[in-house]
């Protein structure tokens, strides 16, 4: 281990307790928060919100941050990142005008001292972190699905359930609920295997509202990304997963699905059946196609935006999607890769690419350790699911599910960090 290394180490050792119990509350807010903001607040209102609270968790941690971003530079990847950036910010100043007068341009720097931020935590807190964050994102979406039900159940007017259905009264999106549907999930299998027996009842239950949501919402990218998790963590974990502890969470799941089809709720996962084995490209995409193809249009006609994107949020600063039928409302490009191409161009999204990459590569060497499944074979798990699912949705714009990308990164990375 370098001397950046030992000295995080060593601060991990020592740790303020009061200061660390602040943050670990504060962290709490950043996840369970925006949620429940996104009942008054829109989507890009939401990322300011978030944003603003990972800021103070910053303040909080600004000790452990200082020292993860030291620790972070000694890796060639990050300082070409760097480096990308000062690049892409160049260029917006020229082209788009001052860089922070671009809106969401704050809240990407706060990301950084965030995710830096998150990593100091977790040396902090060891394995109990992971667990920590799971627990925040479960109570968001409980009260999620308490508001939800209340709501439906207000309600005697089908066409008021269909309006909730298009725009839940929380989250703002059924899409975006599926998000966290996912999320919870994932960790909920790994954690619910470790769970004293005397609370397991709280996952069947959980499980049992989850595998009804799930199929109520028919999200296909969260089903996906749910299929990539399961896949992963049996390939690398095959005897320990399917343990008897394990059988729980896919019974309840399985039997929250069957209700929504015996309570007649389950049209929406039907249509979207009907709608993946039909019609045009671009209708089975629900008009992804047209979304990619009108922003990569967009981009090619600026030379200096094809080498360094057009800066936060060009899709909906550009009015892309007032130029496309059908897709007036929509804030971003549905695809990670189309959002870092119109953001940050080619050279933006290669530096990109190049950090997730090392992310990945630390994924990749926990879960090819041994067969024991642990909390972070599941981070591990977790990481690629979420990456496969952010090629074809919104994972990296939306505050509440980037804010778990970053702190299952920062999570697997304070983890290498031990090992070293």
């Amino acid at each position: 281990m370098n001397s950046l290394g030992m000295e995080a180490a060593a601060l991990g050792r020592s740790p303020a307790p009061l200061r660390i119990t602040i943050a670990s509350g504060l962290l709490w807010l950043a996840v369970v928060l925006p949620v429940i903001g996104t009942v008054w607040l829109g989507s890009v209102s939401t990322n300011d919100f978030a944003a603003a609270l990972q800021f103070a968790f910053v303040l909080v941690m600004a000790p452990e941050a200082a020292i993860e971003l030291k620790h972070a530079w000694s890796f060639r990847v990050m300082r070409i990142a760097a480096f990308a950036s000062m690049l892409c910010m160049a260029s917006w100043h020229f082209f788009q005008g001052p860089f922070l007068a671009i809106p969401r341009s704050s809240d990407y720097l706060v990301l950084i001292l965030f995710a830096a931020a998150a990593v100091g935590w977790f040396r902090q807190v060891k394995d109990t972190g992971f667990e920590w964050v799971f627990r925040a994102k479960a109570v968001a979406l409980v009260v999620a699905m308490v508001w939800i039900g209340l709501t439906w159940w207000l309600l005697d007017d089908t066409a008021d359930g269909q309006r909730i259905f298009r725009h839940t009264p929380i989250y703002r999106h059924v899409r975006h609920l599926s998000y966290d549907l996912f999320a919870v999930t994932a960790l909920a299998i790994y954690f619910s295997s470790v769970a004293p027996t005397k609370t397991r009842w709280q996952f069947a239950l959980l499980f049992l509202a989850l595998g009804y949501l799930t199929t109520w919402s028919a999200g296909r990218g969260g089903m996906l990304a749910l299929a990539v998790f399961v896949a992963v963590l049996v390939a690398s974990s095959k005897r320990e997963f399917w343990g008897g502890r394990n059988l729980l969470p896919f019974g309840f799941f399985l039997l929250g699905c069957l209700l929504t089809t015996l309570d007649g709720n389950a049209d929406r996962l039907a249509m979207r059946v009907d709608q993946t084995l039909s019609g045009s490209v671009n209708h089975i995409s629900s008009g992804r196609i047209g979304i990619w193809t009108g922003s990569l249009e967009r981009l090619m006609q600026s030379t200096p935006a094809v080498f360094f994107g057009y800066g936060p949020d060009a899709l909906l600063r550009l009015g892309i999607p007032a130029n496309l039928p059908g897709n007036g409302g929509i804030v971003q490009p549905h695809s990670a890769i189309i959002q870092w191409l119109l953001e940050f161009g080619v050279v933006g999204t290669l530096a990109i690419v190049g950090v997730l990459a090392t992310s990945c590569r630390q994924a990749l060497g926990v879960l090819a350790g041994n067969s024991e499944l642990s909390s972070q074979k599941t981070a591990a798990a977790l990481l690629l699911a979420l990456l496969v699912y952010a090629l074809v949705d919104g994972i990296f714009y939306h505050a509440i599910p980037l804010t778990l990308v970053v702190l299952t990164c920062a999570y697997l990375a304070a983890q290498q960090g031990r090992r070293r």
